[in-house]
């Protein structure tokens, strides 16, 4: 069963999520701030960590980057805060979507679905494809280039695995939203040119890999 973390200082507002998801066939933990769900992520597997702005102590923003730095668990931020700042911070941070307070639930599971269809593969066979001197590892997303890992987030890996198939060509910021996010995902696409310039700042800093090119109103397209 799918195990769900849920981090928010709000003790009503966690109990009515944590309700919901759970009526939506989710194992759902609780924790109420950074430390006790740090130390939920240390003893048991949790598939996506739902994370709250505002908590006591560290951050939600401070937790999203310890997360992505100990490991590749998803994240949705959960935050009150929508302008573009604060969603840029977010993605820079290392969260694979966000959705916004007061929480329509039926929309956060449907965020929750998008990132499992994601992280668990569809159940597709192995696959792996060469982008420049980079090997994506399909549909685990992992990234290796002369055999080391090279640090990419789930996210970014299939960015690069989809703009790497259509290499030469450009694909439209819609169609990455629809096929990395999916189609129930968010349909703001700063969340696509956010991701892709993260990519593009990781990439820069690999000997020979690819080069992703922004092309006006249209998408992108990557040269190899």
């Amino acid at each position: 069963m799918t195990t769900l973390l849920l981090v928010d200082d709000d003790p009503d507002l966690r109990a009515m999520l944590a309700l919901s998801l759970a009526d939506e066939g989710y194992t759902v933990v609780e924790a109420q701030d950074a430390e006790s769900a740090l130390f939920e992520l240390s003893r048991r597997a949790i598939d996506i960590a739902l994370l709250d702005m505002r908590l006591p102590g560290m951050s939600g923003l401070e937790l999203c980057r310890e997360i992505r730095r100990r490991g590749r668990t998803p994240v949705v931020a959960v935050t009150a805060h929508t302008d573009s700042a604060d969603v840029v911070e977010w993605l820079d941070a290392g969260a694979d979507d966000h959705v916004s307070k007061p929480v329509d639930v039926s929309e956060l599971a449907a965020r929750v679905r998008s990132l499992l269809r994601r992280t668990e593969g569809d159940l597709a066979p192995p696959t792996i494809l060469r982008v420049g001197d980079l090997l994506v590892h399909l549909p685990a997303g992992e990234v290796e280039r002369a055999g080391e890992r090279v640090a990419l987030s789930m996210v970014e890996a299939r960015l690069l695995a989809l703009l790497g198939e259509r290499a030469g060509t450009v694909v439209g910021r819609e169609e990455l939203l629809e096929r990395v996010w999916g189609r129930d995902s968010t349909d703001d696409l700063r969340i696509v040119d956010r991701h892709v310039e993260r990519l593009q700042e990781k990439l820069a800093g690999e000997r020979g890999a690819p080069v992703i090119v922004a092309v006006l109103d249209a998408g992108y397209r990557l040269d190899t």
